[in-house]
């Protein structure tokens, strides 16, 4: 069986859940297509791992190889593409709604009505599209569990800083659904520890300061180096429409390492309360930050959890939702 997953970014871009899902897919056996956003013409698709090809010639790909290709699922993540799927010649398509982001909502109707099946990263995704469509499943985002959960062998980072004070870590995009106030009065009130960001900064508020290190994109395979050398990692997201809908992937990342992790109260995050610390404003998050650094307990715990909640386990429930992408 073949599985397309149409332009909406670039494999190359970070690991996110487009390229963990269409990774296991094409581990357990499919042939899958990866087609990136930025386009190059007279590209042959690229085998970047096996049975997985990148796609940067997307017309030479449709008029070429799509009609040798058998059976065809499309596996899209973007409402907006509802229209251009058809060029796939689909059997299926399965729309993965990833996120709550206002502007895509008015295309959602349309990509619902194309799809033969539609899986939600969260219970709020999952609770508002249940109603619209017969075939709707929760499948949360996970972690590559062995991949984070290994400690890196040598010394930390050589751009870490090497200050000798406890560091809080925040590895993902800097959006705008961060919130950028709280982390700044939280390294104020925390002036002998070093906060560490790690990623773009994409629409987000930037901040500075005398404690912060803003390191910006780094490669995924040298992740885990930067996360096992932290004390505390953090999600601090604002409360609003985006984040009360989202699964962080860097929660079940930051758990695979072994680290405390310190949230503010979102809804996908407050079931796992308990096992990592919840604080809303910058003097309860800053003491959690604190707390937790010099709490060595719930470690095997936390493992335990990032294990259960592996991108293996996500492509487990999503053959047993739709047995007919089982191999």
């Amino acid at each position: 069986m073949t599985i397309i997953y149409p332009p909406t970014l670039d494999f190359s871009f970070m690991r996110q859940r487009p390229q963990q899902l269409m990774i296991q897919f094409a581990r357990h056996g499919h042939r899958v297509f990866f087609c990136d956003k930025t386009q190059q013409a007279g590209r042959e698709p690229e085998e970047v791992l096996p049975n997985l090809w990148v796609v940067r010639d997307q017309q030479r790909f449709v008029q070429e190889v799509v009609p040798g290709l058998g059976r065809i699922i499309v596996w899209c993540s973007w409402a907006y593409l509802h229209h251009e799927l058809d060029v796939y010649r689909p059997d299926l398509v399965v729309f993965d709604c990833v996120d709550d982001f206002p502007e895509w909502r008015p295309y959602e109707a349309p990509m619902l009505a194309r799809s033969a099946a539609v899986v939600a990263t969260s219970a709020a995704l999952e609770a508002r599209l249940r109603p619209l469509h017969a075939r709707v499943a929760v499948i949360p985002n996970g972690c590559d569990f062995a991949f984070f959960n290994t400690p890196p062998d040598g010394p930390p980072p050589r751009d870490l800083a090497q200050t000798g004070r406890p560091r809080v870590m925040f590895v993902g995009a800097w959006g705008r659904w961060v919130d950028s106030a709280l982390v700044l009065q939280v390294s104020k009130y925390l002036p002998l520890w070093d906060f560490i960001m790690i990623g773009p900064e994409f629409g987000g508020h930037p901040i500075w300061g005398r404690n912060i290190y803003k390191l910006g994109m780094r490669p995924y395979e040298r992740l885990p180096a930067y996360l096992h050398h932290a004390n505390v990692a953090i999600i601090p997201f604002r409360d609003n429409q985006v984040t009360r809908a989202a699964n962080p992937v860097k929660l079940w990342e930051y758990l695979a390492t072994g680290r405390q992790v310190v949230s503010t109260p979102l809804p996908e995050v407050l079931p796992l309360q308990g096992l990592i610390r919840i604080a809303a404003d910058p003097v309860s998050f800053a003491r959690a930050i604190h707390s937790a650094a010099f709490d060595s307990e719930s470690v095997g715990q936390r493992i335990a959890v990032a294990k259960a909640n592996s991108w293996e386990a996500r492509y487990k429930a999503i053959t047993e939702f739709l047995p007919e992408i089982a191999p």
